[in-house]
């Protein structure tokens, strides 16, 4: 649907001043938004971009991929992400990604999904959180239809959320899911875990999230280090963002930094205390969630690099980092109202809170 055609849908609820829609995201469009994001962290200094604030405990984030949870009597009960790769259907993605990205989009949260691992264990407790089902190339489509239409909502006046991609990698289980460590070896992790990942990246996903397993890659590039997924150099700095390319942040999955017993041995743990921040950061490790317990104080290493990354995330989605409201805020209220979403008979309520998934 056209700019204008999207805007006249939603005419009754939000009067739009504005249609941009964000460009086709591309390696040359990557590349410019990342020359914006060096240009403004090179006017900061040191003190500036190593602190806290760009390493951890940042951003305003709704509670998963399908399900602003915080935002009480905006938060319909979306189709389960299992559902949605039950379809095969790529178009009902395309549809269902518009109404997420503005579910998440106008109170101006970021969206803590989508999740994309691949079913390798029927009984674990996340699956319904995941697109990609026992299918790779499925889960890579998926998020294809899923990048493409973020982008295109833009052109509604309202910007994109920023996306979260989870769980990166390997995180197949919930049951000691922070004890665990999954030994795999590197032709795998590309052939079967990685390519909803890369799917999202080349559609401009703005962050990874990393999971709470250890994570042992035995070949290729790898060294067969032991470490937790966010601190594991092999994963994190050798292919997510030297191989695949990516250029925004990654971010740790709720207090995943807290070395366990089972990580005895591992790069940069003690048991019982949380991984060495140094480690961390070297890593790849970029935003440490939800507090400052590895990145307590913040780090100079890859510092500049780190704050680039933020820049890069929030910029390549329209937004800005670190501002006090967005720059569609003022939508927030007027999108209230139940509104009926153009295709759907989906309507999102004013009624009290409640949470679904």
């Amino acid at each position: 649907m056209s700019c204008s055609g999207f805007a006249l849908v939603l005419a009754v609820v939000v009067r739009l001043t504005s249609c941009h829609e964000l460009p086709f995201f591309s390696s040359r469009e990557a590349d410019s938004v990342w020359r914006k994001a060096e240009d403004i962290v090179n006017g900061m200094s040191p003190g500036d971009y190593s602190g806290e604030h760009y390493a951890c405990g940042s951003g305003n984030w709704g509670d998963s991929g399908i399900l602003d949870e915080w935002d009480s009597g905006r938060s319909p009960c979306w189709p389960g992400s299992l559902n949605m790769a039950a379809s095969w259907d790529t178009e009902l993605m395309e549809r269902w990604s518009v109404e997420t990205a503005n579910e998440f989009g106008v109170p101006g949260r970021g969206q803590l999904g989508p999740g994309m691992n691949v079913a390798r264990f029927a009984w674990n407790g996340r699956l319904g959180e995941y697109h990609s089902g026992e299918d790779p190339y499925l889960g890579a489509k998926f998020m294809e239809a899923m990048m493409g239409a973020y982008r295109k909502s833009s052109g509604t006046g309202v910007m994109p959320p920023l996306q979260v991609a989870k769980h990166f990698i390997a995180n197949t289980m919930e049951r000691d899911r922070t004890s665990m460590t999954a030994k795999i070896d590197e032709r795998t992790l590309f052939e079967v875990y990685y390519p909803p990942f890369i799917a999202a990246i080349e559609g401009g996903v703005s962050a990874i999230m990393c999971s709470y397993n250890l994570v042992q890659c035995t070949s290729g590039m790898c060294t067969s280090e032991r470490a937790y997924a966010c601190a594991n150099d092999d994963i994190l700095n050798k292919h997510l963002k030297q191989t695949m390319g990516f250029k925004g942040i990654v971010m740790s999955d709720w207090d995943a930094t807290k070395c366990q017993p089972e990580s005895a041995g591992s790069k940069g743990c003690t048991p019982g205390h949380y991984v060495d921040k140094h480690v961390a950061a070297s890593a790849g490790l970029d935003l440490e969630m939800p507090a400052c317990m590895t990145m307590q104080g913040g780090t100079e290493v890859k510092a500049k690099e780190r704050a680039t990354r933020m820049w890069w995330a929030y910029l390549v989605q329209g937004r800005h980092f670190g501002r006090a409201s967005f720059r569609d805020a003022g939508l927030r209220e007027a999108y209230a109202p139940s509104v009926s979403a153009p295709h759907s008979n989906a309507t999102r309520g004013t009624g009290g809170g409640f949470f679904c998934w």
